[in-house]
């Protein structure tokens, strides 16, 4: 299923109100064909043992990084962009993985 999940909040956040999409809690989400494109966050936020999967879907513009994936989450990253994001937590653009 094509989604989008653009435009989310107003000012650049640490928090989850601003992400394009936040996966959480050992949740689990396939992603395909979508679009995470000037979120005020990062695009797609996962974390605490969530898994993810997104294929052929493009992340950018966002103000921090395109994808977070932290406190053991596990992604499996097929055919995406990763295009003119920012970035947070110290790290480099585009897709950042960290650990509390």
């Amino acid at each position: 299923m094509d989604s989008t999940f653009n435009n989310n909040g107003t000012a650049s956040s640490d928090n989850n109100t601003s992400v394009g999409l936040f996966v959480g809690g050992g949740a689990t989400a396939n992603i395909l064909n979508s679009q995470f494109i000037g979120n005020a966050s990062a695009g797609l936020l996962a974390y605490q043992n969530s898994r993810v999967t997104a294929q052929g879907s493009t992340f950018s513009n966002n103000q921090q990084d395109g994808a977070l994936f932290a406190d053991q989450a596990a992604a499996n990253l097929v055919g995406n962009t990763f295009a003119s994001n920012g970035e947070i937590r110290g790290g480099g653009t585009g897709s950042t993985a960290w650990s509390s």
